[in-house]
């Protein structure tokens, strides 16, 4: 995870600084720019002018292939099949219904960045303390359970067996889930996704 972490860090802050450099502003403050835009003035100042502009086609493309077969259906059937457990919902129909349900939610993003920005600055503080209600209930609920975790922890941490399932489990877990932090990881996450 640590490994990953940095992969990860590394490409985003390339990625980031590549954005600000070759970003457009629109007269009325509209920020225009991503792998599209910098991809094509990069290879441009560099007199690559026609890769550049294939490049930048060939990634849009995909990237809208890969937001419906990776990002946005990996993530809504993960979603719907916790939900389906939780509930123990039956029934064919259940993960449908939610898939419909989430597409309702997802309708309020076509505003936008600044529609994104006005739900979300509501919905985030209500997410976040969701998460701290759930996590000390969790631990109050089982409170007695606290010292034997601790225990745990530190008796087992160290041992060739957490060693081998880390190095083996734990790692391609952990590279699954933060593919997602950033476009390249995408391509990742999209390639393991299909190859099983």
């Amino acid at each position: 995870m640590i490994l990953c972490g940095l992969l990860g860090m590394s490409t985003k802050f390339v990625e980031c600084t590549l954005g600000v450099k070759y970003r457009d502003i629109g007269e009325d403050g509209t920020v225009y720019g991503g792998p599209m835009y910098y991809l094509a003035k990069g290879f441009k100042e560099r007199g690559f002018e026609k890769i550049g502009k294939v490049l930048a086609v060939i990634f849009a493309v995909l990237c809208i292939g890969a937001s419906f077969g990776g990002g946005n259906a990996a993530q809504s059937n993960q979603a719907a099949m916790q939900l389906v457990s939780l509930f123990d919902l039956t029934g064919g129909n259940a993960r449908t219904i939610i898939g419909l349900i989430m597409m309702v939610f997802v309708l309020i993003i076509i505003g936008g960045i600044k529609r994104i920005a006005s739900v979300t600055e509501k919905v985030v503080p209500f997410m976040a303390l969701m998460y701290i209600l759930a996590c000390l209930y969790i631990i109050i609920g089982n409170f007695s359970f606290v010292d034997d975790a601790f225990g745990m922890i530190f008796s087992q941490a160290f041992s060739p067996q957490a060693g081998l399932g880390g190095l083996l489990g734990v790692l391609i877990t952990g590279f699954r889930r933060a593919a997602f932090s950033n476009e390249a990881g995408s391509r990742i996450c999209i390639d393991c996704t299909f190859s099983g």
